[in-house]
C-alpha cells in the first residue's frame, strides 16, 4: 500500500506521526477522566503540550527543519532569489512583494 521510496512515502510517515501523537494524547486524556487524582493532572499537562510535541516531531523532517532555522535566523538564501527580467540581476522574493 505504501510506496517503496520517495517523497510520497516520506510525507505519509510525516503526517502519520503527527496524527499518532494527537490520537495518543487524546486517548490518554479520555482514560484520565476515570481517575480523579494526579493521573488526570498529568494527562491534562500532556494534552496542553501537544503543540510542543508536534513541533518536535515536525523538525525531524529535513526541509521543515531548514525552513524553521531560516525563519529564526531571519536568513535569505540563494534559493530565495528569482532572476529579474531586464538586467539579469537577481531580486529576492521580499523585494517583489
Amino acid at each position: 500500500l505504501l510506496p517503496v521510496n520517495g517523497k510520497t512515502r516520506e510525507l505519509i510517515f510525516y503526517f502519520s506521526r503527527l496524527l499518532a501523537v494527537i490520537y495518543m494524547v487524546t486517548i490518554a486524556v479520555i482514560i484520565s477522566f476515570f481517575f480523579h487524582s494526579w493521573v488526570q493532572s498529568i494527562a491534562f499537562v500532556a494534552f496542553n503540550l501537544t503543540g510542543f510535541f508536534q513541533v518536535c516531531l515536525a523538525l525531524f523532517k529535513k526541509d521543515v527543519r531548514k525552513a524553521w532555522i531560516r525563519m529564526w535566523k531571519c536568513q535569505n538564501t540563494v534559493e530565495d532569489k528569482v532572476p529579474s527580467s531586464s538586467d539579469g540581476e537577481s531580486v529576492s522574493n521580499a523585494d517583489i512583494m
